[in-house]
């Protein structure tokens, strides 16, 4: 007994002596970063509020606490960790939060969007390693692709860019600035700013001081309603695998009802025609498989094996709940899908692109021709406004024998139901068959 009693005693200690190392380490990492930021904030020339900031971090280093005591779980994910700006030992454990000061409205434009996470500040609410009632400072991520709206508070405030390119504009003017990585923007209270960003995500360093704890407020918000903003993405994609993810949980009732979609049908019905007599024991690739239409109506009319890719992993969530596809893969069209994304050539009778050949390069179908079986079929729909970037390169591969032609539909309306002042409410597109040569 008294050795078994020796035994836990002696574990005991051993799991302590390694919980206070790793508390040391951590320590250490914090420690070391603050130093960082302050030595790099101190030896500024172009800006005395950042060299003021950098000192006040300074002198508030040594009453470092750990942030395991703090707060050992995170509000929310993550985010993916800007490369060549901070240690990945202190980016992974940082209470990341969604901001309590954003209104209802702003949070449902925002959302998860936006995410930060305080390093110096209140250390019981938002869990800071370094507590301070007179200055907050702390990351910033903004993902791609998002408007951060105008806003204003009465703390007075500067970022720090780590990572990503950004427009910024300040003041009543609507004068976009780009920022780099390594500049500062600086804000005075009361001073109204917004940020934008492109593909790729921002990551900042944040610094408030003054009337921290004053009032924050935003520009009067015009809500619209899910569908137009959905129309005025649609008009302006530039960033395709964003507008495809936010699309996915509403693609049914958007785009298929009120749009009048309908060219995963109309796809569907030609492959089950007596002109092409698709076996329903076909295998069926859908490239851009989305949410999963197109699979939704193959199943209808017999067929049973598919394989679909996408770029949209939330489009793919969709598509798996439908469970109807064999197997789901991520993929970018318009890379070479073998052998990271498919491992062979020629896995395929059919290869289906519906609604996507907007954004790919006509070149593409020189490898999409390989991804079926000598003599299967590659189907695909183009829209109006690509018809002749297409069609030429599709008469090249049927000249130089890498595709046969065998048909090619009527035109048909596009979107019927999708009218805007600034889109082709006449927009229309046709289906296109060729066969891989045996």
């Amino acid at each position: 007994m008294e050795l078994a009693a020796l035994s836990i005693a002696t574990a005991t200690l051993v799991a302590r002596a390694r919980r206070r190392n790793i508390l040391i380490e951590s320590r250490d990492v914090e420690k070391e970063f603050l130093q960082k930021v302050a030595e790099t904030w101190s030896s500024s020339n172009n800006h005395p509020i950042v060299v003021a900031a950098g000192k006040k971090i300074a002198s508030s280093i040594s009453n470092i606490v750990p942030i395991s005591f703090l707060l050992p779980e995170c509000k929310c994910t993550t985010p993916p960790l800007p490369l060549g700006s901070i240690t990945s030992a202190l980016w992974n454990k940082l209470p990341w939060k969604i901001p309590s000061t954003l209104s209802v409205e702003y949070k449902t434009i925002v959302g998860d969007r936006m995410k930060s996470a305080m390093c110096v500040g209140n250390s019981q609410t938002y869990g800071a390693f370094v507590e301070s009632t007179q200055i907050y400072c702390g990351f910033m991520w903004l993902a791609p692709n998002t408007h951060y709206p105008a806003h204003a508070h009465d703390a007075n405030e500067f970022f720090h860019i780590l990572s990503g390119t950004s427009k910024w504009t300040q003041g009543p003017i609507d004068d976009w600035q780009e920022a780099k990585p390594g500049d500062f923007r600086i804000h005075q209270a009361g001073e109204s700013h917004s940020v934008k960003t492109g593909d790729e995500a921002l990551v900042a360093l944040y610094y408030w001081y003054g009337n921290i704890t004053g009032k924050y407020w935003f520009e009067k918000v015009v809500v619209q309603t899910e569908e137009e903003r959905l129309k005025g993405a649609y008009n302006n994609l530039d960033n395709t695998t964003a507008y495809y993810d936010d699309l996915a949980s509403k693609y049914d009732t958007v785009v298929v009802d009120k749009w009048g979609y309908k060219m995963p049908f109309e796809v569907a019905k030609m492959c089950a025609s007596t002109a092409l007599n698709i076996s329903k024991s076909a295998r069926i690739l859908d490239l851009g498989c989305g949410s999963g239409l197109v699979a939704v109506e193959f199943k209808k009319l017999g067929y049973n094996i598919f394989t679909g890719i996408d770029i949209s992993k939330k489009s793919l969530t969709i598509a798996r709940q439908r469970k109807i596809y064999l197997r789901l893969l991520e993929g970018n069209l318009s890379k070479c899908l073998v052998p990271k994304v498919l491992p062979r050539e020629g896995m395929f009778d059919v290869l289906t692109c519906v609604g996507t050949t907007s954004y790919l390069d006509p070149e593409v179908l020189k490898h999409w021709a390989r991804l079926v079986k000598p003599g299967g079929l590659i189907v695909l729909t183009h829209k109006t406004e690509i018809w002749k970037k297409w069609e030429p390169v599709q008469i090249k591969f049927v000249l130089d024998g890498t595709l046969e032609h065998i048909l090619t539909s009527a035109e048909m309306l596009y979107l019927p139901g999708f009218k805007t002042a600034c889109t082709n409410e006449n927009e229309r597109a046709k289906i296109y068959v060729f066969r891989r040569p045996k």
